[in-house]
Formats: C-alpha cells, structure tokens, sequence
C-alpha cells in the first residue's frame, strides 16, 4: 500500500473524528454535495500545481457554507481532501444502494529479517515472485523450514500446478484468520 493511499484513510477518518462527518451524517447529503466538495479540493490543487494562487471564496460548485472551505497550501495535501470526500461519496452510495458495510483489514507488511521464523504461515512478498499471469501481486503463502530457508507455493505453470519451493522473500505480513489463498481455492 502506498503512502499516498494510506494519507487518504487517515484524511477520511480526520473527518469522521475531528469534524464529526461521520457515515450517517454523510447519507444526510443524497444530491452530490460529497462529489461537489471533492471537485473543489481537486480543482484548488489543479490551481496550485499551475503556478496560480487560489481565490478567497470557494468555487460556485462548493455546496456548503463558505467558511467549511478549507483548502491547504499544498496541493498535495488538496489531493488527499478530495480523494477522501470521493471515498465518503462512494460509501454513502453503496449504503444507499443497501451494501452491507464491510470492515476490511489492512495487512501490515515488514521486512523479512523481522519475521519470528517458526511462528506459523505467512503471506511472503518478492518482486521476483511477480508473475503477471499467474501471481501479479508477488504475494505467496509460505513458511519457514529448517535446512531450506524460506518456502512459499509458486505456481509451475508446465505442470499448471502449485509447487513448493525455496524463495527469497523481502517482507511478510501473518496470514489473517479465514483468508483463503489461490492454493486454497
């Protein structure tokens, strides 16, 4: 997960907790206001990345109250509002269309010399792993065996099967409880 990915969670839930927009209060605006308050925060770092200075008053697409419009210095940091205001739209959306809210959690991953070699299954990661065919993510499942080192199933597409083998993995996350791999499946 990239860095920019991550600023845009914690931007969504700096909403929900310091401004008070949370899920319910954000199914209260059913008429774009989300979307609208986005393009303004996308258009200010547009603004920005052109060398100009943004104007006092938000743009006339803004739907709230002038003084709720609170574009930073930084258009990197306007980027990250509106990607957040996106998410919440999106969200609402998806509520509103009866989804049942899902709760995803994020894998941390860490570097391999960190790994408690003998404390069950892993989620491995190597850009050698990469296989645009068959593994694109270069994320295997894989433990670590004594003699050998580290194993994770690779797929050995001419035998178009799953193969046990020694890798060399650079990070590894624990294998969250009821996670299904391609293996598995």
């Amino acid at each position: 997960m990239t860095r920019a990915l991550l600023d845009v969670f914690s931007e969504r839930q700096r909403q929900i907790d310091a401004e008070g927009w949370t899920p319910a209060h954000d199914d209260t605006h059913t008429d774009g206001d989300l979307a609208a308050a986005a393009s303004t925060y996308a258009w200010g770092a547009c603004v920005q990345v052109t060398g100009h200075a943004l104007p006092e008053t938000p743009p006339a697409v803004w739907p709230f109250e002038n003084a709720w419009w609170k574009p930073a210095d930084e258009p990197r940091r306007n980027l990250v509002k509106a990607a957040a205001l996106i998410l919440a739209e999106i969200e609402r959306l998806d509520r509103a269309r009866g989804a049942k809210p899902s709760i995803v959690r994020l894998l941390e991953w860490r570097p391999i010399e960190e790994a408690e070699k003998y404390d069950g299954e892993y989620l491995l990661y190597s850009s050698d792993l990469v296989d645009l065919d068959f593994n694109p993510s270069g994320v295997v499942e894989g433990h670590w065996q004594d003699g050998m080192g580290w194993v994770g199933a690779v797929w050995w597409g001419s035998q178009d099967c799953w193969q046990e083998k020694v890798i060399n993995p650079t990070h590894f996350t624990h294998k969250p409880a009821g996670v299904v791999t391609a293996q598995e499946a």
